[in-house]
């Protein structure tokens, strides 16, 4: 296996189309992955992180609650709960609504797909 080839779990799941993606560009790509999806619901989440070693990164990678450090993610999902959208991880203390203005994850969501942002 050569350093181009992907790791085997992530071309197992892109070849199965039950990899999320990071960012829908336009309405055709939704629509030609996601043809099923009735409703879409967004949110964030924490993933904790071993603790960084280094006190800045320690600092940078506290969650400010749950007594932990993480990263954080938006992710949408479809009524089934299959992830749709995954967002690349954020370090810190991030409000959901702020995270989700700066990642706009819905962008290429059809019009006539309601979106609910917890």
């Amino acid at each position: 296996m050569d350093a181009s080839s992907p790791p085997l779990l992530e071309a197992t799941l892109g070849e199965k189309l039950v990899l999320p993606e990071r960012k829908l560009d336009s309405l055709e790509v939704f629509l030609e992955r996601f043809p099923g999806a009735k409703r879409v619901m967004i949110d964030g989440t924490e993933r904790p992180i071993a603790r960084p070693q280094d006190h800045e990164a320690q600092q940078a990678n506290d969650s400010g609650k749950k007594k932990r450090h993480t990263r954080k993610h938006l992710a949408a999902v479809d009524e089934t709960k299959q992830v749709l959208v995954l967002s690349t991880a954020r370090e810190g203390k991030l409000h959901d609504k702020r995270f989700h203005d700066e990642e706009d994850i819905a962008q290429g969501v059809p019009d006539a797909i309601p979106i609910e942002v917890a």
